[in-house]
């Protein structure tokens, strides 16, 4: 019963019994990451999930810091229509995995506060995080960087979970350039330079580049002329402006502003159309 499963009796395995199936993410997959991964359980399955889910999500609350309450349940507002996928406790769990990593990259750096970023500002930032994409400031003295590096090695031991080599990098300060590769050795990361896209937006240094928004622009571009050989009426085409081309770049014009000539190239592919 409940009392002998506390006390560590085995589960039968088919409550555990599970099918993966591999869902290409692209036409032509080669590689692993090509595919996405779905896993099929029994009802069995779902039923405990759902039990350890009610229980944990009492808790949940007093566990997670403010600035991560938007993945709380009853915290952002209640959703009536949509897609369901998943186990809801696969999301719980991978929130208090996520809240532990943010606790403990606080702690290391307030622990060793020569580990922070130098800027000009007085704010001290040591990592930004939304949902599993991290940025980690920190200066490049590799005492720190080791530091961290086995933070994160037990991190993964721990947490079970796994930092995607391929996907992680670091980008070096002007000073920083010189000693670029013992920072890749200590790390194993790539090296890369600004800008980069993080979150949709491009991050960048400097004046605004408008070869930075030119893929807003040619989204804009290709949509349109996919409508090329639709009839359509005046009507109509203002209705795809105001629904379709316009909320393509609304999230960039919402956290970035744009150079003035971005603005008037998407309102004159806007007046063409129309």
């Amino acid at each position: 019963g409940s009392q002998g499963f506390l006390c560590g009796t085995p589960m039968p395995r088919s409550f555990k019994a599970t099918t993966f199936v591999l869902i290409p993410k692209v036409e032509s997959p080669q590689t692993w990451s090509d595919f996405r991964p779905i896993s099929l359980c029994n009802v069995t399955k779902k039923i405990l999930s759902k039990l350890l889910y009610k229980k944990l999500s009492l808790s949940l609350p007093n566990l997670i810091s403010p600035n991560q309450s938007g993945f709380v349940a009853s915290s952002f507002f209640k959703s009536t229509r949509g897609l369901r996928q998943g186990d809801p406790i696969s999301l719980t769990l991978f929130i208090i995995t996520t809240e532990a990593l943010s606790k403990g990259i606080d702690h290391l750096f307030n622990g060793n506060p020569d580990m922070y970023f130098q800027m000009k500002c007085e704010v001290k930032i040591s990592h930004l995080s939304y949902a599993d994409d991290v940025i980690i400031f920190t200066n490049c003295k590799e005492v720190g960087l080791l530091r961290l590096m086995n933070f994160l090695r037990k991190f993964e031991e721990q947490s079970g979970q796994q930092i995607n080599q391929a996907k992680s990098a670091f980008i070096p300060g002007r000073k920083a350039n010189l000693i670029a590769n013992r920072i890749m050795n200590i790390t194993r990361f790539s090296m890369k330079a600004l800008p980069i896209t993080y979150l949709g937006p491009p991050l960048y240094k400097g004046n605004k580049r408008k070869v930075l928004y030119e893929n807003q622009i040619d989204k804009v571009r290709n949509k349109i002329s996919g409508w090329e050989n639709c009839h359509l009426s005046y009507g109509g085409r203002l209705q795809l402006i105001k629904t379709v081309l316009s909320s393509i770049p609304i999230y960039l014009l919402q956290v970035l502003n744009p150079p003035v000539s971005t603005i008037q190239k998407l309102e004159r592919l806007f007046a063409r159309f129309f």
